[in-house]
């Protein structure tokens, strides 16, 4: 093939991956921006066609394969997934973009081959080592007590050493290692000692639930009673309650909430329980009310004290006073909040403030609405769906 050949190719895969990234990745945050980094890419190759002064060095250095990689990471994780190409605060004013963001991970994509990296370290450019301890950094000053965990994805290798080095500040490392480039790399005792303070990240022992949570851990249709069709064309409510069965029957929300809660101590705030005291008074059948019953005598109310970085957070319509007391009462009690209200924590995201939370998938309360649904077999459940989940925290 000539380089025209290959400059050709690179515009067509430029332009699928401008496609799939409208396609598959718009509804998360960043998507945007990823959008016009792969535009202005294509759109420079593109007038690399019919150059007469063509040199393939242009392919080369084209971002193209990295921004692929970034893509391809972002498709494997698409539940979690929050964020894409996130400028993150440093102390100074300085801002670090943040490839992905997840609920609970900053990822750093990486495309370079392993012996480019270790050769410009070897010329003093240490810019893995360098952004590694940025991300570190950036990570402490945007979360108030429970930084994200940092990781690196190499694409094309990671030299060995350089690996070890980033294993020390506790970042996780994805990709294949070449043992065989062992170049030696200085000690840096002393570097690593100003970052004893930064690597000290406490798994929490406490969380917060905040209403939506609770609602989710008592309702029927996350307690092994998703085999049922609610259908009814002019009720929204239960239209969207027919979507959360069919994703309930598809995969289990209670595994997850279960398995990051157990074995810690339980909070909620006082306004998040006496709103879920009023809901379920309202609208929950007697299997959700005993459920509630027993949740209740595991969870410690404690009273409401907002931390002072979301009080500060303007009202809006995702911005409620009664999220910001859940959220915020949970961060003064240095507890993960456990919530399903995506909405208030992106938009809290918006302006920089993260908030250390564990997101999970909503569900409604489902037993008083049976009666008028459709009983399916239960080979529509999946295999998990015996297991009582619920009992495991609440009733043991």
């Amino acid at each position: 093939m000539t380089v025209e050949d290959d400059l050709l190719e690179l515009v067509e895969k430029g332009s699928r991956l401008l496609e799939n990234v409208q396609e598959n990745l718009s509804h998360i945050e960043g998507s945007k921006k990823f959008e016009n980094k792969v535009h202005s890419e294509v759109k420079f190759l593109r007038s690399l066609l019919g150059s007469t002064k063509l040199d393939p060095q242009h392919l080369v250095s084209s971002n193209l394969k990295s921004l692929e990689a970034i893509y391809g990471l972002a498709i494997e994780k698409i539940n979690e997934v929050t964020n894409i190409f996130y400028s993150a605060k440093l102390g100074d004013g300085e801002k670090l973009q943040i490839d992905i963001v997840t609920s609970g991970s900053w990822i750093k994509s990486c495309s370079r081959k392993g012996k480019a990296l270790i050769q410009k370290y070897m010329d003093g450019e240490d810019i893995i080592l360098s952004t590694a301890k940025k991300m570190l950094t950036a990570a402490n000053v945007n979360h108030e007590f429970l930084p994200p965990k940092i990781e690196f994805y190499f694409h094309n290798t990671v030299p060995l050493k350089i690996k070890k080095k980033l294993e020390q500040y506790r970042i996780l490392v994805h990709g294949d290692v070449e043992p065989f480039l062992e170049y030696e790399i200085e000690d840096e005792s002393s570097d690593e000692d100003s970052f004893e303070e930064i690597l000290e990240q406490k798994s929490p022992l406490k969380v917060n639930l905040d209403t939506c949570t609770m609602i989710t851990l008592v309702s029927n249709l996350s307690n092994g009673f998703a085999n049922y069709e609610f259908r009814c064309e002019d009720s929204k409510f239960l239209i969207h309650l027919d979507r959360m069965a069919v994703d309930e029957r598809q995969k289990r929300v209670l595994p997850e909430i279960v398995d990051f809660i157990r074995d810690k101590e339980i909070i909620s705030s006082r306004t998040a329980m006496v709103e879920f005291d009023r809901i379920t008074s309202l609208i929950a059948g007697p299997k959700e009310k005993t459920r509630v019953a027993q949740l209740k005598k595991c969870v410690k109310v404690v009273e409401d004290n907002i931390s002072a970085r979301i009080a500060n957070l303007p009202s809006s319509a995702r911005i409620s006073e009664r999220a910001k007391i859940a959220f915020g009462t949970g961060e003064t009690n240095q507890a993960i909040t456990v919530s399903s209200n995506t909405g208030f924590i992106r938009a809290a995201r918006q302006q920089d403030v993260f908030i250390s939370v564990k997101e999970h998938r909503p569900r409604a309360l489902s037993e008083q609405k049976e009666a008028s649904a459709v009983l399916l077999s239960r080979e529509f459940l999946n295999s998990d769906f015996d297991s009582d989940y619920f009992a495991q925290i609440f009733t043991s």
